[in-house]
């Protein structure tokens, strides 16, 4: 079975966390020619550990290697154009936003950070994304120099630290990059590795790539998560070119749009496709 790639890119609007710049992103897209067509999304974010788009194409598929096992995985399926159901979504919030959800996700950038104090205030679920800024003290302190408030908002804080010893006796963590615990929440990236084994409840996340990853990660959510949990697959503003496939509103919940997915599916089939390898 024949392997192609074509290259895409995405312009960022926003900082996608604190180890992310705002330079022109480059992902591909992948196509398997069998006995019917299937399709993929790579998009790397080096600097939690992807490889980058170079050596992913010198080495896939290395069987080894989760994300590749995961876009064999994906290319292997045929894409079900008639799935729409709907699901919940948190808001991904940027200081100045609009607030239009109960539910936000906020970035920390630096220790020091307290914009989402004013959102628990306002009564507004916080669920924070600290992508190891902190070390085991550093995040102590930011939790002693809380509001019982503020705390009391807090759903939940994400990959707090680098250091594995994640213990505390004021909030809840969840873990997405970085590995330690206690964590009561997995943060899960369909498109980037396996669906986990876990009792914990399983948060799925949008990889911040491509329309199609994005699509395939909604499958995937239908087919195995928990809709009654609210998940974080729509993340508007990131990019200014990033086409948009759902609709709906925090409120009511999202659906995909599948006339728009359709017409996305057609462009594939008109772009300039290369080869890469046989599997």
């Amino acid at each position: 079975m024949k392997v192609l790639f074509s290259p895409y890119s995405l312009e960022p609007r926003n900082r996608a966390n604190n180890q992310a710049d705002l330079k022109t992103k480059h992902g591909i897209f992948l196509r398997l020619e069998s006995d019917f067509i299937g399709y993929a999304d790579y998009f790397p974010h080096v600097e939690f550990g992807d490889q980058s788009i170079a050596e992913f194409m010198s080495t896939f598929p290395d069987l080894s290697n989760d994300y590749h096992q995961k876009i064999l995985q994906r290319l292997n399926q045929p894409l079900n154009v008639s799935q729409d159901a709907r699901f919940k979504n948190h808001q991904l919030y940027f200081p100045g936003d609009p607030i239009e959800s109960n539910i936000i996700k906020y970035k920390l950038f630096i220790h020091e950070d307290t914009h989402f104090c004013s959102l628990a205030d306002q009564g507004i679920k916080l669920r924070l994304d600290a992508n190891g800024i902190f070390n085991r003290l550093s995040f102590l302190a930011f939790l002693n120099g809380l509001s019982p408030k503020t705390l009391g908002s807090i759903e939940y804080i994400e990959d707090p630290s680098r250091d594995s010893n994640w213990d505390n006796n004021l909030v809840k963590l969840a873990e997405d990059f970085l590995q330690g615990s206690p964590t009561d929440f997995v943060v899960y990236k369909p498109t980037r590795s396996l669906f986990p084994e876990s009792n914990k409840r399983i948060i799925f996340s949008s990889y911040m790539s491509s329309w199609l990853g994005l699509w395939q990660d909604y499958l995937e959510l239908i087919a195995k998560g928990d809709l009654s949990l609210t998940h974080g697959l729509v993340t508007p503003g990131l990019y200014n070119n990033m086409e948009t496939i759902f609709t709906g509103n925090y409120h009511e919940g999202f659906r995909p749009d599948l006339e728009k997915i359709r017409t996305l599916l057609g462009d594939l089939e008109l772009i300039k496709w290369t080869y890469l390898c046989h599997i």
